[in-house]
């Protein structure tokens, strides 16, 4: 409000300003916002991600049916239950900027899982870790039964060598033993 120098209002003062482009770029980032979660929530596979400070930003729902809503926090306290970073931690590596890919087994699941641990740069600059967990528990228990049957084919080949060289050693005597007689039988009729 504007007064005069008696201090009676003598008039206002309207400030306006275009804020189009800001609703614009607001509704922007909402859609895609909206169009990321559709996506993570249509995965099979589990995702999560995790900020510097190791808190839990973002769960989809195949991670949060397998361990519960997390969301908000500490990775280690509620995946692990251990009061510090887990030796095996990648967050260091994948928040200097490496994408990392390891398998890991995981007690608490019974479950063996394909890693994908990648630097995710958020709208405000800051670097989370988007980690994707793909459940391989039956890929890697079919490899372990095809080692086991591979090494059962090699045990059954190397046994099989050895029945057919004691058959050989057995041929070798029983064909000895019956040329013997058949030679003096031969030698007395000449």
């Amino acid at each position: 409000m504007l007064k005069d120098k008696d201090g009676v209002p003598i008039g206002t003062v309207r400030v306006s300003r275009d804020i189009t482009k800001v609703v614009e770029l607001e509704k922007r980032i909402k859609e895609v916002r909206d169009n990321l979660n559709v996506i993570f929530e249509s995965m099979v596979d589990a995702v999560y991600i995790v900020s510097k400070d190791y808190e839990i930003e973002f769960m989809n729902k195949v991670l949060i049916d397998e361990v519960g809503d997390q969301v908000g926090d500490i990775c280690y306290k509620a995946f692990h239950d251990r009061e510090g970073p887990c030796p095996w931690c990648k967050t260091t590596e994948v928040l200097a900027g490496k994408t990392v890919r390891w398998e890991w087994y995981s007690r608490r699941m019974n479950k063996t899982y394909d890693l994908v641990e990648t630097p995710l740069t958020n709208i405000d600059g800051t670097i989370s870790k988007l980690t994707i967990f793909r459940n391989i528990t039956d890929r890697k228990r079919l490899e372990e039964e095809r080692i086991c049957a591979g090494e059962r084919q090699l045990q059954l080949l190397d046994e099989l060598e050895k029945a057919n060289a004691e058959l050989k050693d057995f041929a070798y005597i029983v064909s000895h033993d019956l040329k013997a007689p058949l030679r003096a039988i031969t030698s007395l009729a000449t």
